[in-house]
């Protein structure tokens, strides 16, 4: 039984806006059939499905499949990019599948990029990330719901990932759903992976070999990869923030996690109890802001997320609690000059963020600093 409604119920909302990704083969079309019915138990409106499918090129008959196709999702806006390029590579039509369904996703501002992506394919693209030496990180592959390698302002949602190929081929025929086969996918000389898909997985999936129990093994092991377990959630060490600041409490994680995900962002939220009226797009708003820059700061729900010198810091306080008032005269101003050096280039050295570049207690003689005192310690 797929899990797919239950993904669906999880992650959409009542004004969501989609983009199907449709391929026209039996994965693709029996998603397509999922999500109709969830539309219609929801009774959501036709738009908020958009079905778009992309031309290689490759065949004779695409172009009768497109048509087949435009006339059996007239329900729904539907979009058909033609491939006019003269690359028939399988990376130059990946780029430009991806470019096209960009674009879509951009023209209706959906919310997510719904692909046809199941177990099998999860599992395959496991093994040749393995073979290329991939770390464990690189290993955990597809996710369910994560941030597109193409663009990280652009949202995958897989929510066939956890349902094997013979159970969707099994609900294909019992339901009689119309499809049509790719004979390019069962060449082996095409790509790696379908050299993998059809010389080695059958060996895999022998029936003598139970392959339920391979498959049910995968999942176990992407089941334990996916959690935000202590060695992949950002560890948050508490701090004791300045008397100085009006701050509440004060988180820092000493390295910038590059391949945080938007489930390891909710269980930080979860952690510091700021998780509550986190909509989607504020995930894929901070999970931008954490893993594309290099410093800054953002401010939400009540909570500064700074990043500075490779670390990250979590400050819970009002708005302004960076801002020096006139009774604050000792602490080192920004036109001061600590051994000729200006106070930016001091604490750049000294690798002091900046929010906290307000707040170094120091004497000084005019605008002269002579001692410089970090955490209580003099300098």
């Amino acid at each position: 039984m797929t899990k797919a409604p239950y993904y669906m119920t999880k992650y959409f909302w009542q004004k969501t806006t989609i983009v199907l990704a449709l391929s026209w083969g039996p994965d693709s079309m029996f998603l397509l059939s999922l999500l109709r019915s969830y539309r219609d138990e929801k009774q959501l409106p036709n738009d908020h499905l958009v079905v778009c499918t992309i031309n290689h090129k490759t065949r004779p008959e695409t172009d009768q499949e497109v048509a087949f196709l435009q006339d059996y999702c007239k329900d729904y806006p539907f979009e058909c990019i033609d491939y006019q390029g003269t690359d028939f590579s399988e990376r130059a039509l990946r780029n430009f599948r991806y470019q096209s369904l960009y674009n879509v996703y951009k023209k209706y501002k959906a919310d997510f990029l719904v692909l046809w992506h199941h177990l099998n394919d999860r599992v395959e693209s496991f093994m040749l990330h393995m073979r290329r030496g991939a770390s464990l990180n690189g290993m955990r592959g597809m996710q369910i719901v994560q941030p597109s390698w193409f663009s990280a302002d652009m949202t995958l949602f897989r929510p066939l990932l956890t349902t094997t190929r013979e159970e969707i081929l099994t609900q294909v025929t019992n339901k009689k759903i119309p499809h049509f086969m790719d004979p390019t996918n069962v060449d082996p000389t095409i790509s790696q992976r379908n050299k993998l898909r059809n010389d080695i997985m059958p060996w895999l999936l022998n029936e003598e070999q139970q392959p339920t129990n391979f498959l049910s093994s995968m999942q176990q092991l992407f089941d334990y990869l996916d959690q935000p377990s202590s060695s992949i959630t950002p560890f948050l060490l508490k701090l004791k923030p300045s008397d100085y600041w009006n701050a509440q409490w004060y988180y820092k994680r000493q390295n910038k996690e590059q391949n945080i995900t938007l489930d390891h962002i909710v269980a930080l939220l979860k952690q510091t109890n700021t998780y509550k009226n986190i909509s989607h797009a504020n995930l894929r708003e901070i999970h931008k802001f954490l893993t594309h820059s290099t410093s800054g700061y953002k401010f939400f729900n009540g909570v500064y997320r700074f990043i500075a010198h490779g670390a990250v810091y979590l400050i819970k306080a009002p708005h302004d609690f960076r801002k020096v008032t006139p009774q604050q005269s000792a602490f080192a101003q920004a036109t001061d000059l600590v051994r000729s050096k200006s106070r930016s280039k001091y604490c750049i050295a000294q690798k002091i963020p900046i929010f906290r570049r307000n707040f170094i207690k120091v004497t000084k003689s005019w605008n002269q600093i002579t001692k410089v005192f970090l955490e209580g310690v003099e300098y």
